[in-house]
């Protein structure tokens, strides 16, 4: 009985540490499996990720961070397809025996500039601006271009190009930014033409920006938008008192117009845009609690296309915020005194003869 028992327990043991074995296989080729998957991806989008313009831009690049990861990483296969493109380039314009040559002179004044030898020696150049900003092909232009045969012209061309999906994601999201529920039968030509003035619009509205951050803090140069206006400019030394301001109009009402974009559950930007056109900044009270004031921070649409509707966000002293219906907002402003600052003026009624040329009165 002994014996048994101990044989017994014995294959008991050898079978757990079978089945432990077998488990920690199993995380291995789980693990090997993933990573392999991961391996499997990256080698099928190599191709066209790694392209021959691509290797090219890297290897002319002369922003210092990639240009140390480019002498470090760089070997024979990047040459080629730097050849291939360099070919490309001057298909056409020269036959193999000039080939031959134009690739010779390349080569030479692309060690000069891998070795910052001969016309690249100078440190000023490796500090200039324009690598800064990383404008590669305005480096060689400046310095490549006029001092090189061969060298400057492939560089200026290659690292002037825009590689990667950025400009695949800016039409996307431009797109999708137009196409809205009114306008989801746009023609690809219309919407190929509008979404390339948008992005346009888009890119130079952002290069107007990063040019005036970029001014000298220094310099007698002020830039001003509409907020600074909405302030007392005597904080800037400038007099305010007699500055005459636009007198802003309040209708204590669901206007017709706001009642269509609740009706037709239209949530788009631009019903966004009017709508905090005549609420933004608006303040207010809480019917259940006179203390409790409120000022508009932003518009909400919630809920869907059946019982959808458009709700103004106010926001409290301490922070907390809460949707408000917009009846029940333009009931609380009429009952509401304005900050002067805001300049409402606010109409409470609708005249039914219009005998006012804009069809409203004040009380």
């Amino acid at each position: 009985m002994a014996s048994g028992g101990s044989t017994e327990e014995g294959s008991t043991e050898e079978d757990e540490l079978d089945s432990v074995d077998e488990t920690s296989e199993d995380a291995k080729n789980s693990e090997a499996s993933f990573g392999t998957a991961i391996l499997k991806s990256w080698k099928k989008r190599r191709v066209n990720l790694s392209s021959d313009l691509a290797i090219a831009g890297w290897m002319l690049c002369p922003i210092e961070e990639i240009f140390i990861d480019m002498k470090a990483n760089q070997h024979g296969d990047h040459r080629k397809a730097m050849e291939r493109v360099v070919k490309q380039l001057y298909t056409g314009e020269s036959d193999n025996d000039s080939m031959g040559q134009q690739l010779d002179t390349f080569w030479t004044e692309y060690e000069q500039f891998l070795g910052k030898r001969g016309d690249f020696s100078s440190e000023y150049k490796w500090n200039s601006q324009h690598l800064k900003q990383g404008n590669s092909y305005l480096w060689h232009k400046q310095y490549s271009y006029p001092y090189t045969e061969m060298l400057g012209k492939v560089a200026c061309r290659v690292t002037s190009k825009i590689l990667g999906i950025g400009s695949a994601e800016r039409a996307w999201g431009a797109v999708k930014h137009l196409k809205t529920n009114k306008r989801a039968h746009l023609r690809h030509k219309s919407m190929e033409m509008q979404s390339t003035i948008f992005v346009s619009a888009c890119m130079e509205s952002a290069r107007i920006r990063r040019n005036e951050r970029m001014i000298d803090p220094g310099a007698a140069i002020n830039f001003w938008t509409d907020d600074d206006f909405d302030v007392n400019l005597e904080s800037w030394g400038i007099s305010s008192a007699n500055m005459a301001r636009k007198q802003r109009i309040f209708r204590c009402w669901v206007e017709e117009w706001e009642q269509k974009l609740i009706d037709d559950k239209d949530k788009g930007p631009v019903a966004e845009a009017k709508l905090w056109e005549k609420y933004k900044h608006i303040v207010w009270t809480d019917p259940d609690n006179d203390d409790a004031l409120f000022t508009a921070t932003s518009v909400l649409f919630r809920g869907g296309k059946k019982n959808g509707e458009w709700y103004v966000v106010g926001t409290r002293a301490d922070g907390d915020t809460e949707p408000w219906q917009l009846a029940l907002v333009t009931e609380q402003v009429a009952e509401t005194e304005q900050p002067k600052n805001l300049l409402i003026e606010k109409i409470y009624t609708v005249l039914e003869d219009h005998d006012d040329p804009a069809g409203y009165t004040a009380e």
